[in-house]
């Protein structure tokens, strides 16, 4: 779990990453914690459909790629959230740690 926060530290704190819009999805129900690390927009597991559709539309621009980053540690979990995005025309890319996410940020600049 603190990888996750300590990912989202990170993003924060870099100039060029701190405007990316970050929605988390966990299984803690500590709000307070996570908007103070950037989170915009929180979810507690296990999440519908509806909610993740709605709270990622939210940042979707128009007339621009719509992609997003998918850090989930379990690959099920990972591949089912990233199935349920695709339906809804975004671009998934996905990593399996804050290391992988960080790594794919910094190439996708």
């Amino acid at each position: 779990m603190e990888e996750i926060y300590a990912t989202g530290r990170r993003t924060k704190a870099d100039l060029s990453l701190r405007d990316v819009p970050v929605v988390r999805l966990t299984v803690v129900d500590d709000k307070t914690k996570g908007y103070s690390l950037g989170t915009t927009d929180y979810l507690t597991k296990p999440v519908n459909r509806e909610p993740l559709h709605a709270a990622v539309a939210r940042y979707r621009v128009r007339g621009e790629e719509s992609a997003v980053l998918l850090m989930e540690d379990d690959r099920a979990t990972r591949e089912m959230i990233a199935r349920t995005l695709e339906k809804s025309a975004w671009s998934v890319a996905e990593a399996g740690h804050g290391r992988e996410a960080l790594d794919q940020l910094a190439r996708r600049r």
